[in-house]
Parts: C-alpha cells; structure tokens; sequence
C-alpha cells in the first residue's frame, strides 16, 4: 500500500514528527490506476494476437507453363481454385487437401508472401503468391465434406460403431 508522508507539528512548541497516512482521500488509488492500465493494456495486446489473421488464408496466384492460376484459401476450411472447391487443413508443415473424398497430402513451405506445396501428386513444386485476402465463398457453393466423417459416418450406418 502506498503512503504518503505529512509533517505537522502535535502542537506549537512540539518539533515536528512524521506522521505515514493513506493519502486516498480524493479517490484516487495509484496501485488500482495502475492494475487498471496494466488489464487494459493486456486485454489490448491479447486481442490484438488473437486477431490476427492466419498467414495462409488469402488469394494467392501461381505462374506455370499452362498460365496463371488463382487459389483462395478461406477461413471456412475451403479453398478454390477455377471452378473447383476443396476442403483443406494443415497438420504441422503439411497441408491436407480433400479430393475425390479422400485426403491429399502435400509439404507446405510459407515465408511471407509465398507459399511453396510439392508431394502429393504434384510432378514438382508449385509457388503461390498471396495477391490479396481471400474472397467469400459463394453460398450457393458448399464445404466439400471432411473424408473423416464420411468414413465415421458409413461406419455408423452399417452398425461397426467402430470409429
């Protein structure tokens, strides 16, 4: 507890003594001012680290031989690219992509504004370049369903109950 410290004299011919007291009286409490800023400080930094968007949401473009290609990556687990819609996630340094109802794998370098994926069933390298953020996904246009569940879900169906 902080306190101030106030010298009066007891009485006129007394030497004066040093008398601590809380010194609150105006409403002012400098370790409450100080817990205050201190919350509010870190209420502003975790919010701002919590909102800050994934690296790989975005739409991005590759440059081949066949021409220019663009990809959207979104937030919904899809992503696009000419008139086609997957659903991806990223496991570690891979990223998984669902297609033709079973999961593609493929290493996934990222250093700022590239994006590097090889494997999988790519001949050799591919490298994107993010161009902008991701643009919506049309809502006549669904989630493709994740494998995983299908898989769990026809199991339940024919009665294995195995998971």
């Amino acid at each position: 507890m902080l306190r101030s410290v106030c010298f009066r004299p007891v009485h006129a011919e007394a030497t004066p003594r040093v008398i601590l007291k809380d010194d609150y009286s105006d409403g002012r409490n400098p370790m409450r001012y100080m817990l205050v800023v201190g919350l509010l400080t870190l209420g502003v930094v975790s919010t701002a680290a919590a909102q800050k968007p994934d690296p790989l949401l975005g739409t991005w473009e590759a440059k081949t031989k066949e021409g220019i290609h663009t990809v959207v990556i979104r937030s919904d687990s899809s992503a696009s690219y000419g008139e086609e819609t997957v659903r991806w996630r990223v496991i570690a340094r891979t990223m998984w992509l669902a297609l033709g109802g079973e999961w593609v794998d493929y290493d996934m370098k990222l250093r700022g504004k590239r994006l590097t994926l090889s494997g999988g069933d790519l001949a050799e390298p591919i490298t994107l370049t993010r161009i902008g953020p991701p643009s919506p996904r049309p809502a006549t246009v669904a989630v493709p369903p994740d494998p995983d569940q299908e898989v769990s879900l026809a199991r339940k169906a024919k009665g294995s109950g195995a998971d």
